[in-house]
């Protein structure tokens, strides 16, 4: 049987790898600045801070996570010239990953089914011009048999 920590691990895999497939996320930030290694190139996505509380039904074993999402992102240039201010640019990014989990129901690599929902979104400037941080608490309903 699954443990809520097994069950908080599983989840923010498959959250970082469905973001990872999505091709109109990636178009804003490199798949390899989701959920990155090392010193993170702008812009980029992390899922952080995990809060995991035990489920326990008749016949229904599972956890409630809640996760920090986060994104950074500052302007957009083409040839040195500004296309897309940091503002314009972190809301489009936090508008997709919004999208991708607005509730809905996620398949676990167990078999869990990971319900989400989005709460307490904020968005503010992060120390340099132009530079801006977005992030979001999702709330995950997890549930093993």
């Amino acid at each position: 049987m699954a443990s809520p920590s097994s069950l908080q691990r599983e989840c923010r895999r498959a959250l970082f790898s469905i973001m990872k497939q999505d091709l109109v996320l990636t178009t804003l930030v490199a798949d390899t600045s989701i959920n990155p290694e090392g010193e993170p190139a702008w812009p980029f996505i992390l899922i952080e801070s995990p809060r995991t509380l035990r489920l326990r039904m008749s016949c229904v074993r599972g956890a409630r996570v809640s996760f920090d999402v986060h994104a950074f992102a500052g302007p957009r240039t083409d040839s040195e010239e500004i296309v897309e201010t940091g503002y314009d640019h972190v809301s489009r990014i936090a508008d997709r990953i919004e999208r991708l989990f607005a509730e809905s129901t996620i398949t676990l690599e167990s078999g869990a089914k990971c319900g989400t929902l989005f709460s307490d979104a904020q968005m503010f400037k992060d120390g340099e011009p132009d530079r801006w941080h977005w992030f979001s608490q999702l709330n995950c309903r997890v549930l093993a048999e």
